[in-house]
């Protein structure tokens, strides 16, 4: 019986597993978008890359200007709460005898309140900062780990980005890896600053806009593209030198993604249990072989059909039971493995746990109901003969 219960602890494991990773990459993957910023739309130049090669103009360019001219969208009542600047580039950082290649991103002052970003430690830099191009930086963990190893406080400390010094003000929020970069592996300072005093630069990165309510995202888009045209003086058939990346729809589609996922994993889960319910059948079909007397016993002494059908579909319907208890108990230790070594946050839910015993419980019904009846079925003075 305990051997016969593995197939179903396999099943229902599998299933609460699947289910709780599956939720807990929902839960990672909300997180993640949730940094980037809620009803944000972000603006870059040039068109969306294919198979990584950006096609489009390589001259395709946004500017300050492009950004007041965004920021003029609120004057006339489109429904825009703010507006940030941003410009990337790869710089080297230094302090004392440590040394850091990573990237520096120069951002407006609104950066931090845009996109859900307020330091860890410190403080962000101020508008008047941002103006007279002070040179004051804020660290991501990756580097601040690598310049401050031994952990000591880095607000206040000096550092140089490629030979210019700066002073360190804070520390950014911790934004875990993605697939193509460490999000950590960052250091901010004033747009300003990094446009003229590091980079020396006269256009954007990107601009991200802030649209006051879901709702209107779609209509603000199509205001923004009618204006950044209109300045690019693109014709009517002429293609946008620009590209617009929507937050909500990545956080739909990424959604769609997940659910197809998890339904994929609840249907591999769902194979192990019926595999597991034939060979609970196989094995109840010899137990009513090998009790073929004690059935003949039984119905001598004035048992009915009804009586030896429930026995032995009950006795399937613990197995697989049990089966399932012991499932929800080693789905449990994975689920909590899987979330420790990939530092996922689990989604264990109750919904899961019930419905892996509903389906340990269905499949004792269905594939117990078969021997059951056999056993039933025996005519007791054939059962007492049998050797």
């Amino acid at each position: 019986s305990i051997l016969t219960m593995l197939g179903v602890i396999i099943g229902g494991g599998a299933v609460i597993t699947m289910v709780a990773i599956g939720e807990g990459a929902k839960k990672t993957i909300q997180e993640q978008l949730k940094s980037l910023g809620s009803n944000v739309i972000m603006i870059r130049p040039g068109k969306r890359k294919f198979r990584h090669v950006r096609s489009g103009s390589q001259f395709a360019k946004l500017t300050k200007e492009d950004a007041e001219a965004l920021k003029d969208l609120k004057k006339r009542g489109v429904p825009i709460t703010g507006l940030s600047e941003e410009v990337y580039g790869s710089v080297q950082i230094v302090h004392s005898n440590k040394n850091w290649n990573t990237r520096l991103m120069g951002v407006s002052p609104n950066y931090a309140e845009i996109r859900v970003s307020p330091p860890q430690a410190g403080r962000f830099f101020t508008e008047e900062e941002n103006t007279t191009k002070q040179r004051v930086c804020l660290l991501g963990k990756t580097v601040y780990e690598n310049l401050f190893p031994e952990g000591q406080n880095p607000i206040g400390q000096i550092v140089k980005i490629n030979r210019v010094n700066f002073k360190v003000i804070g520390l950014l929020p911790t934004k875990g890896a993605s697939y193509w970069r460490d999000r950590d592996d960052v250091v901010a300072v004033p747009l300003l600053t990094a446009m003229g005093r590091v980079l020396g630069r006269k256009h954007l990165g990107s601009i991200n806009v802030q649209v006051e309510y879901p709702e209107a995202i779609d209509s603000v888009i199509e205001s923004l593209k009618i204006v950044l045209r209109k300045r690019h003086k693109l014709g009517p058939e002429a293609e946008d030198d620009f590209y617009v990346m929507n937050m909500t729809e990545i956080r739909e589609a990424l959604d769609k993604t997940t659910r197809t996922m998890a339904l994929l994993l609840g249907a591999i889960a769902a194979i192990s249990l019926v595999v597991g319910g034939i060979g609970i059948m196989n094995i109840m079909l010899v137990t009513v072989k090998e009790r073929t007397r004690e059935i003949g016993l039984r119905k001598a002494l004035g048992a009915r059909n009804a009586d030896v059908l429930f026995q032995f579909l009950m006795e399937a319907v613990v197995i697989c039971l049990c089966g399932g208890c012991l499932g929800i108990i080693v789905a449990g230790s994975v689920s909590w493995g899987v979330g420790q070594a990939f530092d996922w946050p689990i989604g264990l839910s109750l919904n899961a746990i019930f419905m892996a015993f509903f389906s340990s419980f269905t499949v004792g019904i269905v594939f117990g109901l078969w021997p059951a009846r056999q056993a039933s079925l025996l005519s007791p003075i054939e059962s007492l003969r049998y050797e």
